[in-house]
């Protein structure tokens, strides 16, 4: 009992602690599937973003995680919280404007402008994650784009009404 108290506590307080050294723990720990829980390893991939100010080489890290195939990464919550806890990152990261571009195309959101446009248009559920995933990416010119030729009907798949609307939700704070 004091054992899984204490465990607890360390899990808690390690994504909070905010430091580089902690989020490579954490980073590892999902890797080695050390949590062997889906909703523990999403609430400990989430909260990373929210405590650590990531640079460039943090992030890269943890794109191995969206890159990897292993099972236990594949888990419904997991899965989902891989891409917008990465996207996060990536925003935090590329916040500096001058660089900013660079910055995105450097961390891959063309990967996920590919991996959008493999899927089929009723595949809604994948569909509506990743616009979730390019809000996070709005400062992005290249996914700006894309957005719109999403909204203006721009490519050979024609997309319903709720995904243009989260498109221009993505969209809204470039039109400012």
């Amino acid at each position: 009992e004091i054992q899984k108290s204490a465990r607890d506590v360390f899990l808690e307080i390690l994504p909070v602690s905010g430091t580089w050294p902690a989020a490579l723990v954490v980073q590892e720990m999902i890797m080695n599937n050390d949590l062997k829980s889906d909703m523990e390893t999403a609430r400990m991939l989430t909260s990373i973003p929210f405590h650590v100010e990531p640079v460039k080489a943090l992030v890269e890290e943890y794109f191995k995680i969206v890159k990897s195939a292993l099972p236990h990464l594949q888990l419904p919550m997991t899965k989902s919280a891989i891409d917008l806890s990465y996207a996060h990152m990536v925003k935090r990261t590329c916040h500096e404007h001058t660089t900013q571009q660079e910055c995105f195309k450097d961390l891959h959101i063309n990967e996920f402008i590919n991996r959008f446009d493999a899927l089929e248009v009723d595949d809604h559920a994948h569909l509506q994650h990743l616009m979730l995933v390019f809000y996070n990416f709005r400062g992005s010119e290249m996914l700006e784009q894309k957005l719109k030729e999403i909204i203006f009907n721009g490519t050979p798949k024609k997309y319903n009404g709720a995904l243009k609307t989260l498109a221009i939700f993505a969209l809204a704070s470039r039109a400012l």
